[in-house]
């Protein structure tokens, strides 16, 4: 912005009757990730796929961003969506690209384990622009290979009734 002056009389001094200021915009976003598995057990060599959400919470658009998914060790990923996403070893880079304020990008990891235990991906995002809340960039989503998850059935429920008397 520039401002300028100029006077009816004389000015004795006329470099100082302009001025100019320049100010900088910087676009800022509040990128989250959120990640889920399903289902939440499976036997060894069973599928299960491990999804992550980008959310762009504002106040800006995102100019572009990429997610991360740090796979689990002994994981065999088999499918990889979408088409944005490249698998190298344990990780998967996608690109996610301009997000505007409310918008979100989904990826999904289908894989297999064939050994028991907790395999366990990690989801970060990191954006173009600086982002407001750094601590919801990072999301972690589960699945136990293997492990019984009990879950009580109200037909293996029974109780058995006395009556007085012994009947």
């Amino acid at each position: 912005n520039t401002a300028t002056v100029a006077g009816t009389i004389t000015d004795p001094n006329a470099a100082n009757n302009s001025a100019t200021s320049t100010t900088t915009i910087s676009l800022v976003t509040d990128l989250s990730v959120a990640a889920s598995s399903a289902p939440a057990a499976v036997a060894p060599g069973a599928p299960f796929v491990h999804t992550a959400t980008v959310t762009n919470l504002g106040p800006s658009d995102s100019t572009g961003s990429t997610l991360t998914l740090e796979l689990p060790a002994g994981a065999v990923a088999s499918t990889v969506t979408p088409g944005a996403c490249v698998t190298a070893g344990a990780t998967v880079t996608c690109t996610v690209g301009p997000l505007g304020l409310g918008a979100t990008f989904t990826a999904t990891v289908e894989m297999t384990a064939a050994t028991t235990g907790t395999y366990t991906t990690t989801a970060t995002v990191a954006g173009t622009e600086a982002d407001t809340v750094p601590a919801n960039d990072t999301a972690t989503a589960s699945t136990a290979i293997g492990q019984v998850v009990a879950t009580p059935s109200p037909v293996n429920m029974r109780v058995p009734i006395f009556s007085p008397g012994g009947a």
